[in-house]
């Protein structure tokens, strides 16, 4: 049974670690639900594809990468 969910019911998720142990499980989880859009934050661009998870080439320190990585009213996880 699939469920549609409108923009308005989508979360947004950042993972930080994501490609930790723990954060490549956290994300194995999360990329299973349609209403959820997972944001990682990269070094090197990833070729891995998941659905909804979106990789973002940057660093931590920086702040344009930082306000590509985050949105309003967005959930971080570190």
């Amino acid at each position: 049974m699939s469920e549609e969910y409108s923009s308005s019911d989508v979360n947004t998720v950042v993972v930080i670690g994501a490609s930790g142990f723990i954060g490549e499980h956290l994300i194995n989880e999360l990329s299973g639900h349609e209403n959820i859009e997972i944001r990682v934050l990269v070094h090197r661009s990833k070729t891995k594809n998941r659905n909804n998870v979106d990789y973002i080439t940057g660093d931590l320190l920086n702040l344009n990468s930082l306000n590509a990585l985050l949105s309003e009213n967005c959930t971080v996880i570190n």
